[in-house]
């Protein structure tokens, strides 16, 4: 898989304007092949550990997102495609 990472936001928008900047400034690096999930939904923080239902579901979104890409889950219809492996980005 190579390297991941977990982010965080306050709100759909700013995941999705951050998404945008990421892949805007990745298209001057070549080799590098992002791939984004973005998932609206519940986590549980304790500590330094994070983990939930969306970050589940944000983790298998990003599987399915083609490279230099993002995908956005916004409804639980496309919850249930991804656990069905239905969903494609």
């Amino acid at each position: 898989m190579g390297d991941g990472v977990l982010a965080s936001f306050q709100s759909i928008s700013d995941a999705s304007y951050c998404a945008g900047a990421l892949l805007s400034d990745i298209k001057r690096i070549d080799g590098l092949n992002l791939k984004i999930g973005i998932h609206l939904g519940d986590v549980v923080v304790e500590g330094r550990e994070i983990y939930g239902n969306g970050v589940n579901i944000a983790s298998r979104i990003q599987t399915l997102v083609r490279a230099r890409r993002a995908c956005l889950n916004r409804c639980t219809g496309v919850a249930k495609k991804i656990h069905q492996g239905k969903c494609r980005c």
